[in-house]
């Protein structure tokens, strides 16, 4: 498969409905899908990336190790690394992931560049919750936030 050609990946299995997006082998968009639309009726795709997915979502490895690109300026950049940095099953604030990120009053721009993850499970935006710990935000609602992190607490 060249660079230039677009392939979409469905993962509907579990109550997960997840769609690929990748331009060439390289994952560019992870969506949550309502259980609802269209996407969410059509068969999990057989494809490797799939097959890992799968793993990662049933608790057999521990972070999905796809190849991917993200363009972002450099404080999106810095917040997406250290949210990456957050450990399985832990959380951290907007409030820390803004100083990780080197600039400590900047919690809404970390939850603008949350809510324009275009990578969540490889950025695990999931893991970022509000300063008292509350779940707060999720592009795949907040039920599934608690799910993925009540998944990563028990393996």
């Amino acid at each position: 498969m060249d660079n230039s050609t677009l392939l979409y990946l469905y993962y509907n299995q579990s109550g997960f409905h997840i769609m690929l997006t990748l331009l060439g082998e390289t994952v560019t968009v992870i969506d949550f899908l309502d259980k609802d639309s269209p996407q969410s009726q059509e068969p999990t795709s057989a494809h490797p990336y799939i097959d890992q997915l799968d793993a990662y979502l049933h608790g057999r490895i521990k972070e999905l190790d796809l190849p991917y690109r993200l363009s972002a300026t450099p404080f999106v950049t810095k917040v997406y690394e250290a949210t990456k940095a957050i450990p399985r099953g832990q959380t951290a604030s907007y409030g820390e992931i803004a100083a990780l990120a080197g600039s400590p009053k900047a919690a809404r721009a970390v939850g603008a560049a949350m809510a324009s993850n275009p990578l969540p499970l490889i950025i695990p935006c999931h893991r970022v919750v509000g300063s008292s710990g509350k779940l707060t935000g999720f592009g795949g609602g907040l039920d599934l936030k608690e799910r993925l992190l009540n998944l990563e607490k028990d393996t």
